[in-house]
């Protein structure tokens, strides 16, 4: 610590590396340990215990993204109202 109460760049950049790798352990345990068996047994116990339940919700989900993929995809049709109306050619004479 310095005369004024101010940290040194050096000592508040290592703390921060060490909270970072705290932190990054602590999350890479989670995932592999708790968020694996939870997925694995809690929820895919629950889905195949309840076939129907499992298949009206998983409906929805697909079906958003895809209507969502389907629009942005596919050409929209010009109406009139978003054409310009400016024209370089001259009208014929009658």
């Amino acid at each position: 610590m310095r005369h004024d109460g101010t940290f040194d760049p050096l000592l508040k950049a290592s703390a921060g590396a060490v909270l970072a790798i705290a932190v990054a352990k602590a999350v890479w345990q989670w995932l592999s340990t708790t968020f694996w068996r939870w997925l694995s047994v809690d929820v895919w116990g629950w889905i195949t215990e309840h076939p129907w339940w499992s298949a009206l919700i998983a409906a929805p989900v697909a079906l958003v993204p895809l209507l969502l993929v389907t629009r942005l995809l596919t050409p929209r049709a010009r109406t009139s109202a978003t054409r310009t109306t400016t024209s370089t050619t001259r009208p014929r004479p009658s």
